[in-house]
């Protein structure tokens, strides 16, 4: 972790947790804490905030990220994304990540497969590796 003062010195943190509930929380805290990601688009960079975000697809070696009426090309993996993103997201299939905040509704599907649609009108499949761990964030078995 990086602390930015007048000497810009380096700031180097220990942290001891009694149990892995503790740790679990306090990991959550710090993702929360770092909550914006860098971007482009038409040769400009933006800042966006991980709730703005919507979903996220790596695409032909590209990672795209989609807000509400825009997409953003990152310069990041869509692993090394999904290290930094909090609770409310979740990996629907190899090259998908969406934002549980938008979801407006859900279907089975056949073959063990989940239909999904999005506020702003966006269509997802859960594909069937990924289904038991979708399942498992929002809570159902």
């Amino acid at each position: 972790m990086k602390t930015i003062d007048n000497n810009e010195k380096e700031l180097k943190v220990t942290v001891q947790c009694d149990n892995h509930e503790e740790q679990d929380k306090l990991l959550s805290f710090v993702k929360h804490f770092n909550s914006k990601i860098y971007v482009q688009k038409n040769g400009r960079e933006y800042i966006l905030s991980m709730e703005d975000i919507y979903y996220i697809e790596s695409l032909e070696k590209t990672t795209i990220i989609y807000t509400q009426n825009d997409s953003y090309v990152s310069m990041m993996w869509l692993y090394q994304i999904e290290a930094m993103l909090s609770d409310d997201f979740v990996r629907i299939n190899k090259s998908t990540i969406i934002n549980l905040s938008y979801l407006k509704s859900m279907k089975s599907d056949i073959g063990s497969r989940i239909r999904l649609e999005f506020n702003n009108g966006d269509k997802f499949m859960v594909t069937r590796a990924y289904v038991k761990t979708f399942k498992r964030k929002l809570g159902g078995n």
